[in-house]
């Protein structure tokens, strides 16, 4: 017996269903009931794949400057950006909250540096973004973060020595006890620094059919100087543009997206993303960076769905990621001098699940740095914790 869901079985010799006659009649609505329901498959499954993995959430795998970090959806990957687009005129918006456990520099290595270190002991971001499919190739996202870095601390420190005691300073030197004599004092401050960061924007273009099994896209965007820039320390200082929530810089976006099925129920993504800072408040300008992932999704179906890339994830609603996120920054710059103790490369693997029911998709995943090279003295990253939900229409 023929059902709404599977075409009915009556054909003339030619195969091609008839609906001529009253006989046929029964046939003809299932048909039509099929074939409406095969456009629903269809565009519902381009929502899971690419409706929900448009989203940009900023997070920094280093210490002090937020980077950009892709939020994913069924089908894709969490942290790695795949090629896919939006349908013309489809929509999204999301939430997402990323924290990021730092290991801390300890007391006598901030108090015992001639240098101005700092250590963060957490970081935190939450985020909402929008997308918005402006043709079936172009796909235009938003972010606004809102960023926290608590229990960042510095200290302000001096020798331990009087001034006006020059014959005592000389005979200590005399005598070859004047190292052992003078002491590092000084007071290691505590702040929590929050605030609205910079808004960044990203545009996805296809470069190839949307309906391809391999998908290619360029990534285009901007980071605008929106962000706080004058929230202060506990001492009643500010903070330095580097620690604030927001660069006050304009920075340019540049990038590649590819996505390829490996299987039924594999899928591969990967993309690089250059950030190209300008010169912001201060007379700082952060370090350039690129963001490297890669990343492999697992998406074992409940029902056999053979259909092409953009279709076969319809009946799937768990996915399992396994990915490698790296970023790498160059020096922050301040009134032309470079500073020693920043940039550098770090290396996470990332391990998520992600549960997509209708236009609705959640996430978690937990990332463990495989491979950390800071310059200098910087707090290296712990682990990293990143959930949201997103929503298309």
């Amino acid at each position: 017996m023929a059902t709404p869901l599977s075409p009915p079985g009556k054909t003339n010799r030619r195969g091609v269903n008839r609906c001529d006659n009253l006989s046929l009649a029964a046939s003809c609505v299932n048909l039509v009931s099929y074939r409406a329901f095969e456009l629903v498959q269809t565009y519902m499954a381009k929502v899971h794949l690419t409706a929900l993995a448009i989203l940009i959430t900023p997070i920094q795998a280093l210490a002090d400057h937020v980077g950009l970090q892709i939020e994913g959806g069924a089908g894709s990957a969490i942290t790695t950006l795949g090629a896919q687009t939006l349908a013309k005129s489809q929509q999204v918006v999301g939430l997402q909250y990323q924290y990021l456990e730092l290991d801390e520099l300890s007391d006598e290595i901030l108090l015992g540096s001639d240098e101005a270190l700092h250590s963060v002991g957490e970081f935190s971001q939450a985020s909402i973004g929008y997308s918005l499919g402006i043709s079936d190739r172009l796909t235009l996202s938003a972010v606004l973060p809102y960023v926290g870095r608590d229990d960042f601390r510095e200290a302000s420190h001096d020798h331990h020595e009087d001034a006006d005691e020059p014959e005592h300073h000389d005979e200590e030197e005399d005598t070859g006890h004047h190292d052992d004599e003078v002491e590092l004092e000084g007071e290691v401050t505590s702040s929590d620094i929050s605030g609205w960061g910079d808004l960044s924007l990203l545009g996805r273009y296809a470069l190839n059919d949307t309906e391809s099994d391999n998908l290619y896209a360029l990534l285009v965007g901007i980071k605008a100087p929106t962000g706080s820039t004058s929230e202060k320390l506990s001492n009643g200082e500010r903070a330095e543009v580097e620690h604030q929530p927001g660069s006050g810089s304009w920075d340019a976006l540049l990038g590649f997206a590819y996505s390829v099925p490996l299987s039924q129920e594999w899928d591969f993504s990967s993309n690089l993303l250059y950030q190209l800072t300008t010169e912001g408040k201060q007379d700082t300008e952060i370090g350039d960076s690129l963001m490297y992932n890669a990343a492999v999704i697992w998406s074992p179906a409940s029902h056999s769905h053979h259909g092409d890339a953009h279709t076969r994830h319809m009946d799937q609603s768990w996915q399992f990621v396994l990915e490698l996120n790296g970023e790498w920054r160059d020096k922050t710059d301040v009134d032309g001098d470079s500073d020693r103790n920043t940039g550098g490369n770090v290396i996470f693997g990332t391990a998520g699940l992600r549960r997509g029911y209708g236009a609705w998709s959640t996430y978690l995943s937990l990332a463990a740095p495989l491979h950390t090279n800071l310059n200098g003295e910087q707090s290296e990253p712990a682990w990293r914790l990143s959930t949201g939900v997103s929503m298309a229409f």
